[in-house]
């Protein structure tokens, strides 16, 4: 949403006109928001080692996958809102939107494959469609928690 903020107040432009590279702008656009996502992984991290979850945090091997999964969400979430942003004009509405788009995607997509899985007669869609869940960044973090969290019961 900052993005879209910038764009919409003129102040983009206005960097533009003052001379900033756009090579730069989205240079520093990107570093913030890694920088501001690593702060909410390392916070995210720190619940799921004060909550002791076993499935999550239990062994090094699933400490590592937990942050492994939260690292690539962020590395594949972070250009495709950048991206979106372009499609906004407000930037309340650009937040409403990524994130009922995410939870749809990541909720609603691996609920979607968990029951297509069981039924016989989609297995085969479901299989096909593998590749299209997987394109969202919300699916790969809702599948890799379910993984990690029923792997033990495996």
């Amino acid at each position: 949403t900052p993005l879209v903020a910038e764009r919409e107040s003129g102040s983009k432009q206005l960097q533009f006109v003052a001379g900033v590279n756009s090579s730069i702008y989205w240079a520093a656009s990107w570093t913030f928001d890694g920088l501001m996502y690593l702060a909410v992984l390392a916070c995210t991290m720190a619940v799921f080692l004060v909550m002791n979850r076993s499935e999550f945090t239990g062994s090094a091997e699933s400490t590592l996958g937990t942050f492994s999964i939260l690292a690539a969400f962020g590395l594949s979430a972070l250009p495709l809102s950048s991206a979106a942003s372009f499609a906004f004009k407000s930037p309340s509405t650009g937040l409403i939107v990524m994130i009922a788009f995410h939870f749809i995607s990541g909720f609603g997509f691996v609920i979607t494959n968990f029951i297509l899985t069981f039924i016989e007669s989609t297995k085969e869609v479901n299989k096909s469609l593998q590749v299209v869940y997987m394109l969202f960044p919300a699916y790969n973090l809702g599948k890799g928690f379910f993984v990690l969290s029923t792997r033990s019961a495996l």
